[in-house]
């Protein structure tokens, strides 16, 4: 049996954009997330303070990188809204 991925995620905007390039909290950060899994397993995985990987849950949500994969009374479980996230170039700042 083979697994189904989600289609690629087309980024469109500047604050997805950001969010995905963030390196604290963007890449390293959703990879946590390749299977669902609560904000708290995510800062234990990075050793980070619950509260900031939080906040950064909250921005990745926010910008559609995230999703709702299930929730257990209080807790929410996301996960990524695609393995593939496409990225224009028009999108990046030069450095």
């Amino acid at each position: 049996m083979t697994a189904s991925f989600p289609p690629p995620f087309q980024v469109s905007t500047a604050a997805q954009a950001q969010a995905l390039l963030d390196f604290t909290s963007g890449v390293r950060l959703l990879e946590q997330f390749m299977d669902p899994a609560t904000p708290s397993q995510a800062a234990r995985a990075l050793a980070e303070p619950a509260n900031r990987v939080t906040s950064h849950v909250r921005k990745l949500t926010a910008a559609g990188l995230l999703r709702v994969a299930r929730r257990h009374g209080t807790r929410v479980h996301d996960q990524v809204a695609a393995h593939t996230f496409h990225v224009p170039r028009v999108l990046v700042p030069l450095s």
